[in-house]
C-alpha cells in the first residue's frame, strides 16, 4: 500500500485485501495509505473482535500493546478444533478416534451451523463442501481504525464456476 501511494494509484483505485490485510498488526505501517482499503474477512475484525466472547482470552493472555483483533482467528479456531472434537468423541470414544471420526464430527458441525459464539459465520463443513464458512464481513480503514461496513453476507461457490 506504501508504494501504490507513493505512485497516486491509492486516490482513484479501491484496494481490496483479504483478511489479513487490514487488522491492527498491519495498519500501523503504513496508516496514511491504508485509508479507505477495504478488507474482506471471514471471521470477525477490529472492534468487533476484540468485543466477542472468544476475544476473552486473548486478553488474559496478552498485554494490552500485543493485542490484536486478528487474534480472533486462533481462538476460533481452537473452538471449532475442539467442538470437532468433543463431537468425534461422544461418537466414536478415545480408542476409535481417528481421521474419519473427525472429518464426520466437522460434517456435523456444518449441518448444525456450529459459529463459536458469531465469531464466523456458521460452519458449511459438509460432504460436498470444503469452505469452513460461506459468509464474510467487510471491513474498511476509516479515519486510522477499522471499522465494520457490512453483515455476514454469503459468498458464491466459485467451484461452480469452473464447471
Amino acid at each position: 500500500m506504501k508504494d501504490a501511494a507513493k505512485l497516486g494509484m491509492t486516490e482513484e483505485t479501491r484496494f481490496v485485501t483479504d483478511f489479513w490485510g487490514v487488522s491492527e498488526i498491519t495498519l500501523p505501517v503504513a496508516p496514511e495509505a491504508c485509508e479507505g482499503v477495504v478488507g474482506v474477512n471471514y471471521l470477525l475484525g477490529g472492534g468487533e473482535a476484540k468485543a466477542n466472547s472468544l476475544y476473552e482470552f486473548v486478553k488474559e493472555v496478552l498485554p494490552p500493546e500485543e493485542q490484536a483483533g486478528l487474534y480472533i482467528h486462533g481462538t476460533r479456531n481452537a473452538v471449532w478444533q475442539n467442538k470437532a472434537l468433543k463431537i468425534a468423541l461422544d461418537e466414536v470414544g478415545y480408542d476409535a478416534l481417528d481421521g474419519d471420526a473427525y472429518k464426520e464430527a466437522l460434517w456435523k458441525m456444518g449441518e448444525i451451523g456450529f459459529d463459536a459464539d458469531g465469531s464466523s459465520g456458521p460452519c458449511t463443513y459438509s460432504p460436498t463442501e470444503r469452505a469452513g464458512s460461506m459468509t464474510v464481513k467487510f471491513l474498511q480503514v476509516q479515519n486510522g481504525k477499522i471499522v465494520t461496513i457490512s453483515d455476514w453476507r454469503e459468498v458464491p461457490d466459485t467451484l461452480t464456476f469452473v464447471k
